[in-house]
């Protein structure tokens, strides 16, 4: 029980968070049919974000204090973030490679492209 403030803490402030990844997998969700694989890259994307924020903060919360009912020392607890916070940043990093896929693919190629106005001056 003691451990529900923390989780609960951390994860009120991820509620901006959490509405932009629920946005976006809605609105992959409701442009389906129109956009079938830029919608899957983009529902996966959004998906990965919604449980990278839910785990990692639950996660982050938790951890210090399972460590330290289990007798680890600090520079265990730092060895496992560092490993941890790597994990994150790569599966993250995938998350938004498919969110960029999803943003430039199937797109149309005009036939010359018309130079903009501000490279004539």
């Amino acid at each position: 029980m003691e451990m529900l403030p923390a989780v609960l803490s951390s994860l009120v402030t991820a509620i901006p968070s959490l509405l932009v990844d629920v946005t976006l997998l809605s609105m992959a969700i409701l442009r389906w049919n129109r956009h079938p694989r830029v919608s899957m890259l983009a529902a996966v994307s959004a998906v990965m974000l919604l449980l990278l924020d839910l785990l990692g903060r639950t996660v982050f919360a938790i951890l210090p204090m399972k460590l330290h009912d289990s007798g680890r020392s600090t520079s265990d607890l730092g060895v496992i973030y560092a490993v941890l916070g790597g994990v994150s940043g790569l599966l993250h990093a995938v998350a938004m490679g498919l969110l960029v896929a999803a943003v430039f693919s199937d797109r149309v190629v005009s036939a010359a492209p018309e130079r903009a106005s501000f490279l004539e001056r």
